[in-house]
């Protein structure tokens, strides 16, 4: 087996290609800056929109709708009180979800042809668990409101 040595080209002494040519052409060298400052702009308009969907979504578990329940006199008006909760819960995580795509859209027209930077990416993966985590959050709601609260899950459980 032999030993390469890289010479003061860059380049592997028994005449491989430079280290820089073997970079695939689809992999990003330079993102301009200008392009980072956009996708970051993009991202805090976004967190500013759906900041008061997330509060909207983040107080409704099962006590919140037995406390809405409660506070209504009317057994019309506390199937009606709970219901709009939920409803507008579920208009929320709508709307997140919706702007989570525009944002999406966004960032990708922005980016060009590099794509959206991979704090950036990240920044949309972690959104889109919340949305979905948020969604299960509110059906677990309603399930505990409308059948009862079950068994509680394990929160102390490390993989």
């Amino acid at each position: 087996m032999s030993r390469r040595r890289l010479n003061l080209t860059g380049t592997l002494a028994k005449g491989s290609m430079p280290t820089q040519a073997r970079t695939p052409p689809w992999v990003p060298t330079d993102v301009p800056v200008s392009t980072v400052v956009q996708q970051r702009v993009l991202v805090a308009e976004f967190n500013a929109r759906v900041g008061a969907w997330r509060e909207l979504i983040a107080g409704v578990d099962d006590r919140e709708l037995r406390r809405i329940e409660t506070t209504v006199r009317a057994d019309a008006d506390r199937a009606m009180a709970v219901t709009s909760r939920v409803r507008a819960a579920l208009r929320a995580l709508s709307r997140w979800d919706q702007a989570l795509g525009e944002l999406h859209a966004d960032l990708v027209e922005a980016a060009g042809p590099a794509g959206p930077c991979e704090w950036a990416r990240d920044a949309g993966r972690a959104e889109e668990i919340a949305v979905r985590r948020a969604r299960a959050a509110l059906a677990e709601a309603v399930l505990r409101y409308h059948h009862g609260a079950g068994a509680a899950p394990e929160d102390a459980r490390v993989w």
